[in-house]
């Protein structure tokens, strides 16, 4: 018959055993329940297969059941395994039964078995992100995090996060306890600053207890929006590269060009453009694009565009303006007009550094970042594979929750 501890580990039945060393083991015994029927016994600071220490919660079954739909099926009189049988079987005079947890942190699951005992005067007031990380692996295990939601509201701040110290730990604690905005904020983080590492693997940088899905997405999501980056990149070179089509009987400024001088529009301007922008994406390593940004982020592809440098004036030598196009009001200085030929006011030559498609490309690439957006809370990712659970429903928004009996 299959016990419990073999159930919930994944490893072979032979390692699921105790193995103390020569001498025994330290031993701390904890009554959270002074009269329960089961003992969880928790080894703590175990080397290879080798147990230094152990601890044994004596808890009551009703209580796991009542908190946890995990325990509830392995525990039920209908259930097969061992710890069961063994429950169903025992009277009052019985010794506790014995449930070995062997992946479990001791301190962590002292705080949850507390909680769900009631015994609210052991409870901390907050817990670093550590300890509620540790407290999160146990909960999403065994499904207890509803029994836990009087104090989640203590121990998650309500703030918005701005770039925590731990944002895959805080990505897995939101999706534990279903903080939905936390959830798409400190995801959206991610997929703007996750680099991706050479040579580690991906449950190294998120951890064991992420679900694929959420992986797969973040990394979708994060090639969507540097591919996008490249795509307006692209799309600039070509705007600057493209031919221009004389346009016959027009007077003004031509559409094609994206030289921004009010007085004098010059193709000139573009071919400079073009080329300064093509020297300044290969310093930067940009052009030609990449195959794949291994080892960058979308925010650090921002900062590298940020850096492109354009001159603060850019006179071009064939840039003349007539003196008859110009107005009175004009700033003008005394020299001889390049276009009739007659000593008259004519223009300063003018500045192109207005014309530097930096700023522009800059506020694309913005507006690229600003649609991106984070993850969706999903309950069924979260709950794939773990077979049916009953449901607990919240009270709706608002409700009374004093006058909440409905006599019939």
């Amino acid at each position: 018959m299959t016990s419990f501890g073999e159930h919930l580990h994944s490893q072979p039945a032979s390692s699921n055993e105790f193995k103390p060393e020569t001498t025994a083991p330290r031993v701390a015994h904890i009554n959270i329940d002074s009269e329960g029927d089961i003992t969880l016994a928790v080894p703590h600071l175990v080397e290879g297969s080798t147990v230094k220490a152990i601890a044994y919660f004596r808890v009551s079954s009703h209580r796991l059941c009542a908190a946890s739909p995990v325990f509830e099926v392995m525990l039920s009189k209908t259930s097969n395994f061992k710890e069961a049988t063994s429950l169903a079987n025992s009277t009052s005079k019985s010794e506790p039964t014995e449930i070995q947890l062997l992946d479990d942190n001791p301190k962590a699951l002292a705080i949850i078995l507390r909680a769900i005992h009631l015994q609210i005067d052991w409870l901390p007031d907050s817990l670093t992100t550590e300890q509620l990380y540790e407290v999160a692996v146990i909960c999403d295990k065994y499904d207890i995090q509803h029994s836990l939601e009087y104090c989640l509201r203590k121990w998650i701040p309500k703030r918005e996060f701005e770039a925590p110290t731990y944002p895959y730990k805080w990505l897995f604690i939101s999706m534990a306890f279903a903080r939905k905005q936390i959830f798409s904020d400190i995801s959206r983080k991610i997929v703007l600053s996750y680099a991706t590492p050479e040579g580690l693997a991906e449950e190294t940088v998120f951890g064991p207890h992420i679900p694929q899905y959420y992986i797969d997405e973040i990394f979708k999501r994060r090639e969507t929006a540097i591919q996008s980056i490249l795509v307006r990149v692209n799309s600039l070179l070509y705007e600057y590269g493209a031919p221009i089509t004389p346009i016959p009987f027009v007077v003004g400024t031509n559409d094609q060009l994206k030289c921004q001088s009010t007085s004098h529009q010059s193709e000139l301007c573009d071919s400079f453009m073009l080329g300064h922008l093509i020297r300044e994406l290969k310093r930067i390593g940009t052009y030609p694009a990449p195959a794949a940004f291994k080892g960058i982020s979308v925010n650090h592809i921002r900062t590298l565009l940020c850096s492109l440098k354009f001159p603060d004036k850019i006179f071009l030598q064939n840039s003349p303006v007539c003196c008859k196009k110009l107005s009175s009001s004009t700033a003008v200085t005394t020299k001889r007009c390049p276009s009739c030929n007659e000593t008259q006011n004519t223009l300063p030559p003018p500045n192109h550094a207005d014309c530097a498609p930096n700023k522009r490309l800059i506020a694309d690439v913005d507006h690229i970042i600003l649609n991106v957006q984070g993850l969706d809370y999903c309950v069924n990712v979260k709950s794939a594979g773990r077979g049916a659970t009953k449901e607990i429903c919240p009270p709706a928004a608002g409700a009374d929750l004093w006058h909440c009996i409905k006599y019939k």
